[in-house]
């Protein structure tokens, strides 16, 4: 027998014959039609998903973050600090370290606190106290525009209160003048622990020359021409039509004491963030 012939007869047997059940077809169908039914419905529910996705994401996107909360009705809105700037330049304590007279006549300052390390530049103005509670505060809320004369406590023109330029120490600290501890301490040229009693803001510098040398203005002080933290620079030159600006600060000679001058160390806000009286030729800082 041939190959052929045997592979017919393999086919003609019955076992290998499949007989199909009376309503196989229509389940089959019935299958396919469920299951493109079930992929409809699907897509439906997706597609509403995703609507619904989008419609909350537009409205959350349109609406304000977190509103805007506005203060109490007559409060000074003017009483809100503005956010520091981070373009402060670190620059290291500059403290005399020259011969008496090795200053300029102008006396330029820098603040030297009792505990100060570290110093930031603002703009136009020179070194200050980086160290917590040195600087005087910034924000408009510590001092304002400029105030009218008669207001706040006056620095100048001759000292403050008691404490007068050119005292010698024990004079001061019998005057108001204390010690505080932790900071730059005495050198051959000036003494830098110390402070108003009543005012432990405003730093005080003594010179061994020449007594009190600098009187650095606590938050509340203004001059007697109603200059005080957080004038603007326009007020500044309105008060002292003789200002200058030198390569760090600005100053000016003081009204009423050809001995002494001001000088204004501002913030990126064209605003005094602190200023002192110094005695004309002062060895304490530059």
């Amino acid at each position: 027998m041939s190959l052929d012939d045997e592979l017919k007869r393999l086919f003609r047997d019955e076992r290998l014959v499949l007989t199909v059940r009376g309503k196989a077809v229509e389940n089959i169908v019935s299958g396919a039609r469920r299951v493109r039914r079930r992929r409809q419905v699907t897509g439906v529910v997706a597609g509403a998903a995703a609507l619904v996705a989008v419609v909350v994401v537009g409205t959350a996107v349109a609406s304000p973050s977190g509103g805007t909360s506005l203060p109490p009705a007559g409060t000074d809105s003017s009483s809100v600090s503005p956010t520091p700037q981070s373009s402060t330049v670190t620059s290291s304590l500059s403290v005399t370290s020259s011969p008496p007279g090795a200053s300029s006549a102008q006396g330029t300052t820098s603040a030297v606190g009792p505990s100060a390390s570290t110093q930031t530049q603002g703009v136009g103005a020179g070194t200050t106290n980086g160290t917590s509670g040195a600087n005087p505060p910034t924000s408009r809320s510590a001092a304002g525009a400029q105030r009218p004369a008669g207001s706040g406590k006056v620095l100048g023109p001759h000292g403050y209160g008691a404490v007068r330029l050119g005292m010698s120490k024990d004079e001061a600290l019998r005057n108001g003048v204390v010690r505080q501890d932790g900071g730059l301490g005495e050198t051959e040229y000036c003494g830098y622990d110390y402070a108003l009693r009543n005012e432990p803001a405003a730093h005080v510098n003594i010179s061994t020359r020449l007594g009190v040398a600098v009187i650095f203005a606590a938050p509340t002080f203004r001059s007697p021409e109603g200059i005080g933290i957080g004038s603007s620079l326009a007020e500044v030159r309105s008060a002292y039509p003789g200002l200058q600006q030198s390569p760090n600060i600005f100053h000016t000679p003081v009204p009423g004491n050809a001995n002494a001058s001001y000088h204004f160390l501002l913030d990126q806000d064209r605003r005094v963030r602190q200023f002192s009286l110094a005695i004309r030729g002062q060895d304490c800082v530059n």
